[in-house]
């Protein structure tokens, strides 16, 4: 089982654990269908679970759209 992982929003928190923490500074957000569009080349690429990760997952704005989008994709 593969995993991708797509980064949502810039973090807000500056955890001291987190290895993720100097690449998301770089991050720009994107908008639902390009993140969509991620997805889907992930699932083409041979990919079967996507975790959300980045800023408040459970309070991003497209959330709900993409966990239900994803599971259509059947990851």
């Amino acid at each position: 089982m593969e995993t991708f992982i797509l980064h949502l929003d810039r973090c807000n928190q500056r955890c001291i654990f987190c290895m993720k923490s100097r690449a998301i500074d770089r991050f720009m957000p994107r908008g639902y269908a390009a993140l969509c569009k991620d997805i889907l080349s992930a699932r083409n690429k041979g990919y079967s679970v996507v975790d959300f990760y980045g800023g408040e997952p459970l309070i991003f704005r497209y959330l709900k759209r993409l966990i239900r989008y994803t599971s259509l994709l059947g990851m």
